[in-house]
Order: C-alpha cells, then structure tokens, then sequence
C-alpha cells in the first residue's frame, strides 16, 4: 500500500523549500553594515535560510528543519552605500542565485510526484470501494 504520510510530508517539506528560496531569492539585494564587533549594525543585511530534510525513519515521510545560511553574507565593495563602512564594505546576503533556481526546480518536481503519488494512492481506494 501506498504511504499517504510520506506523500503528505514530502509535499510539506517541499513547500518549506519553495518559501524559503522565494524569500532567498526576493530579498538576495537587502544588504547592510558589516557586523563589527561591539559596533551597532544600523541596517542588518538579510540572513539567507535553507531547509534540511531529513527521514522520519521506519514510519516513512519527511521532515523538514529551516536554519540559517553560513556564512550569512558576503563582504562587498560598495562605497555608495548608506551602511558602508569606512573602507567601502557592505555585508551582502550569502545567496547563489543559480541554487536558488535549481532548488526551484528539486522542490515543484518534488511537490509534482508526491500529489500523484496521492492521486495514484486515491484511484486505488476507490477501485477497491467499486469492487466492493
């Protein structure tokens, strides 16, 4: 038999993927000061997330945990800046746009085969239910 709750928390797991590359991917150009040490920041660049799944184990399905991007940023050269420091520099989000779109692409294919998966898992309960 088809396992519904792996299909559901693959999809769920999924879901967490897409919302955290659309956040990567929206805000990949908040940059901010150079965290100093003991020095107020004034504006903090966006700290990048990613998603880890892991397995539930024997009982099937997915999980997924969201954590931060290490490093968080990258030092810039972008004297123009509000927030640069003295030397020019400006922290910039830690974000690879071309990973972004590959996850993109992982994650709809992984939500894709988990709802046929369930609609497979659907068709034979309500073959069953006519043979019946």
């Amino acid at each position: 038999m088809i396992n519904s709750l792996a299909s559901l928390t693959g999809m769920s797991a999924a879901t967490d993927r897409l919302s955290a590359i659309a956040s990567n991917v929206a805000n990949m150009n908040s940059g901010g000061g150079l965290p100093k040490t003991g020095a107020p920041i004034g504006q903090e660049a966006y700290k990048p997330i990613r998603v880890e799944q892991s397995s539930q184990g024997a009982s099937g399905g997915t999980y997924a945990t969201m954590r931060s991007t290490t490093p968080a940023y990258l030092a810039v050269y972008d004297p123009g800046a509000s927030y640069a420091d003295e030397n020019g520099m400006v922290a910039m989000p830690n974000v690879d746009q071309v990973q972004e779109m590959t996850g993109l692409v992982e994650a709809t294919a992984g939500f894709k085969l988990n709802a046929k998966t369930l609609e497979a898992q659907n068709d034979l309960v309500k073959k069953l239910y006519d043979l019946a």
